[in-house]
């Protein structure tokens, strides 16, 4: 008898113990208090995760040594942004980076990083080919919140063409690009407009003073605080705003990465005169510095590329850039190994007659593995005298081209799109 008693008095003690801690989580759960410093304790806590921001875009994104005022620099300096990664481009319009994403990406170093938030900004430098960049985005960084900031100028279409009091606004172009935007689960940001076009000026004081079509310190600080007030919610949240509710959607503590949807090798030579990729060789011609800091691939009479596709896995969309103006320079016949129809490029720029400019050209679709390419000149005619030989300055493979069958230059593509070009 006396064992029994000795053996009940531990178990005694023990239940006594987890009935009184019972008791005091009762007492501590229902109390407001208690709820209150496990949220702030949350929020401590997630307020320690910053964010990763790549910024795209064209003149207005641009930043560099001499524009510390710009809207990405003003966010660069945020304590919320962890890294902030630019590669909007002085004139680059979408067209760009919607062909040459990965290249852009691996250009920069950036291969290997991942994003939170993704900025565009393309209203000003040209949309065209926007709705494939939004497509390659969201394919690659499937968990990351879009901005896409809309800003105008003087010189954006529907507030410089006004004959008198007859203005055609820009509603149709921004009601167009906001429903492209949010198609692809982005946010629209847009620069408040004027209420009087031909009177912009007074009522929408975010330009330079000098420059009507370049956004001064107001209009970048405009853009910052309120892409802030997006964001702020963000440094709250497990990633519950990028759509991301299981473990298995993350690797080492960030968003799983998507693909590239065959992705690009882009070779633009331009401004460096240089051809970095191994996968390409120009024979025939000459590299020659035209003008000062710009650079062209002349082909006097005849050239050969050889090109290695071997590393894709898809077909490729083949595309020449190259110079073009009036009838300054002759036609380029395009032949691909030897079999197909030679392809005429006519680099005569009809859209801007007396600018001289760069022009692209899809010349052909091609399976992986090596290939060879010919290429000559061919005059205009008896009519036309050329003063140049034809100028290439780069050659782009982009299979994501192929993939989502792609028009070059096509802004908006999908059912019930405005268009907004």
């Amino acid at each position: 008898m006396r064992d029994n008693r000795i053996r009940k008095v531990p178990l005694i003690i023990l239940c006594s113990a987890v009935f009184l801690l019972i008791t005091l989580g009762l007492r501590e759960s229902s109390d407001p208090s208690f709820f209150e410093k496990q949220v702030d304790d949350t929020r401590r806590m997630d307020l320690t995760r910053k964010l990763k921001v790549l910024s795209l875009g064209g003149s207005a994104a641009f930043d560099d040594a001499s524009r510390k005022s710009s809207y990405t620099s003003l966010l660069r300096d945020e304590d919320m942004i962890e890294r902030l990664d630019n590669l909007a481009g002085e004139n680059s319009g979408a067209w760009w980076p919607s062909i040459c994403l990965q290249s852009m990406i691996r250009g920069g170093g950036l291969d290997s990083k991942e994003y939170d938030v993704i900025i565009l900004e393309y209203s000003m430098s040209g949309i065209k080919g926007l709705e494939m960049l939004l497509e390659r985005i969201r394919r690659r960084y499937p968990s990351a919140l879009i901005i896409y900031v809309d800003v105008y100028s003087s010189e954006s279409p529907g507030w410089s063409n006004c004959i008198g009091h007859n203005c055609r606004t820009s509603v149709e172009t921004q009601m167009g690009l906001e429903a492209l935007v949010k198609a692809y689960t982005g946010h629209f940001l847009t620069l408040p407009r004027p209420t009087d076009p031909m009177n912009y000026r007074d009522s929408a004081p975010y330009f330079e003073d000098d420059n009507e079509s370049e956004l001064g310190a107001a209009g970048h600080t405009w853009i910052a605080q309120h892409i802030k007030q997006i964001l702020e919610p963000l440094v709250h949240s497990e990633y519950s705003l990028l759509g991301i509710r299981t473990t298995e959607e993350f690797v080492n503590g960030h968003p799983k990465p998507g693909d590239w949807l065959g992705g690009d090798s882009c070779q633009n030579w331009l401004s460096s005169g240089n051809i970095t990729e191994d996968s390409m060789e120009l024979q025939g011609g000459n590299m020659y510095e035209f003008v000062p800091t710009k650079f062209a691939y002349e082909i006097t009479v005849e050239g050969h590329i050889s090109l290695n596709t071997e590393h894709f896995e898809g077909n490729t969309q083949l595309l020449f850039i190259f110079m073009a103006k009036e009838k300054n320079y002759p036609f380029l016949d395009v032949r691909i190994d030897d079999t197909q129809t030679p392809f005429t490029i006519d680099p005569w720029n009809k859209h801007w007659h007396h600018e001289h400019t760069t022009a692209m050209q899809s010349v052909g679709v091609i399976s992986p593995g090596r290939h060879e390419i010919d290429l000559w000149t061919k005059p205009r005619g008896d009519r036309y005298t050329y003063w140049y030989p034809f100028r290439l300055t780069g050659v782009i493979t982009c299979v994501a081209c192929q993939t989502l069958n792609h028009d070059i230059g096509v802004a908006c593509r999908s059912k019930g799109c405005t268009d907004i070009l």
